[in-house]
């Protein structure tokens, strides 16, 4: 698990989305993990980044099976607590939907 994650088309982001799709900047937003929360912020995109249909205007917390939109590219959060676990040591992933 990363405390930081940058998502966008260039190369040297961590989750890296839609190379080729010039309506996903370089670096769109990113994942932050800050105790035991998540938090999806957006770099000021054009196209926007969305929770739940919701568009943000820098960043939001989200909770597991949240959508999220980075442009035309759909995710969704799924957060496995681990038996015998508190918040913190949560798995975390993205799923493309």
């Amino acid at each position: 698990m990363l405390e930081k994650t940058t998502i966008g088309r260039g190369e040297g982001n961590t989750l890296v989305i839609n190379l080729n799709d010039s309506e996903i900047p370089h670096v769109h937003g990113g994942i932050l993990f800050y105790g035991g929360e998540v938090i999806v912020r957006d770099l000021v995109s054009a196209n926007g980044t969305f929770v739940d249909e919701i568009r943000l205007h820098f960043q939001a917390p989200i909770k597991s099976r949240h959508a999220v939109h980075f442009g035309p590219v759909r995710a969704r959060l799924e957060l496995d607590t681990l038996t015998g676990t508190d918040a913190s040591t949560e798995m975390i992933a993205v799923h493309e939907m």
